[in-house]
């Protein structure tokens, strides 16, 4: 039986890119994930609040830029399966699950349009509920560069928090879950408040603007 020439073609282009992902990329994001990880702890032991604020403020950049995966999520990994708790999954539910919240929070009390409403009614359902699909954000993040960098500073405060207390817990849970399982519950519970409301309040202040704008 002969094969197909496509099938062929695809099977060979499916192999190539798995080995140029095995020996090529993957050192690398592996060497780049070690160096964050080696820089970070770095930070932790000369400047904790330092030190969150700076893992809090690259998280957005990391997930847009589609680094997300390749670095942090396996710092979470590792960290989970040393200790049972992870810096970074705190950073990751503070900087990215609450800060998503916050945004799409907004957009359902204060949308730019009733349109926009629906959208982020579920996104903010989604993050709260599962801890997940912080990209909910981006359509507001990425047409208003104010709710963006609202989200940055969003982010960096509430990392900031997370270093201070020494809070520790994981991502990837409901919104309620992370203080109970934090190695300082009141802290991570403070950060967590602290940078949903943050992106609340700016992404609200920016539709508001926006709204009369439109009216004007």
């Amino acid at each position: 039986m002969k094969c197909p020439a496509s099938s062929t073609v695809g099977g060979l282009a499916g192999l190539l890119g798995g080995l140029v992902v095995h020996f090529a990329l993957a050192p690398l994001t592996s060497a780049i994930g070690d160096g964050v990880k080696a820089g970070i702890e770095e930070l932790v032991e000369f400047n904790p609040l330092l030190a969150g604020a700076v893992a809090g403020l690259v998280m957005w950049p990391a997930i847009i830029g589609g680094v997300y995966h390749a670095v942090i999520l396996p710092l979470v990994l590792v960290e989970m399966g040393e200790k049972g708790h992870s810096f970074f999954g705190a950073i990751d539910m503070v900087g990215l699950v609450m800060v998503s919240l916050g945004i799409t929070l907004a957009n359902v009390v204060l949308p730019r349009s009733s349109g926009e409403r629906a959208l982020a009614a579920s996104g903010a359902a989604v993050n709260f509920g599962f801890g997940t699909f912080v990209e909910a954000a981006y359509p507001f993040l990425l047409a208003d560069k104010r709710v963006f960098a609202g989200a940055l500073l969003s982010a960096a405060a509430g990392g900031a928090l997370v270093g201070w207390t020494g809070s520790e817990a994981t991502a990837y849970l409901p919104a309620f879950v992370p203080p109970f399982i934090a190695t300082n519950k009141l802290g991570m519970a403070l950060a967590m408040l602290v940078a949903c409301a943050c992106a609340f309040a700016v992404t609200a202040l920016a539709n508001l603007h926006h709204r009369r704008k439109q009216r004007a």
